[in-house]
């Protein structure tokens, strides 16, 4: 039953995670505003980058410390966003902290 469940958490953290990117790369500012999508994503990059770290036993350091530098990069994006250095830059960061962090989390 606890495995059912799990799977199903997995799927629905897949579903959001493809609809997010899709909404950031090919979102309509009528239907939803890029700043609320991107802090959406930078948000999720960032719940998945905890999810990991803390699911993962104390003794993997080098997985744990992998799990919050790909939430560290959730971080920057938005840190480059803010500075106006190139969206596309950070868009590209958000999406390798978001699929990123679900490859870790999924294996």
């Amino acid at each position: 039953m606890a495995l059912g469940v799990l799977n199903i958490f997995y799927i629905v953290l897949g579903v959001i995670a493809i609809g997010l990117q899709g909404f950031l790369y090919f979102g309509n500012e009528k239907i939803i505003s890029n700043r609320v999508v991107f802090i959406l994503n930078m948000l999720f990059g960032i719940i998945i980058s905890y999810l990991v770290f803390t699911s993962l036993p104390s003794n993997y350091s080098l997985q744990r410390i992998m799990a919050i530098l790909i939430g560290l990069i959730s971080i920057l994006a938005m840190i480059v966003r803010v500075k106006d250095i190139s969206s596309m830059v950070a868009k590209i960061m958000l999406s390798i902290s978001v699929i990123g962090g679900l490859i870790q989390l999924f294996m």
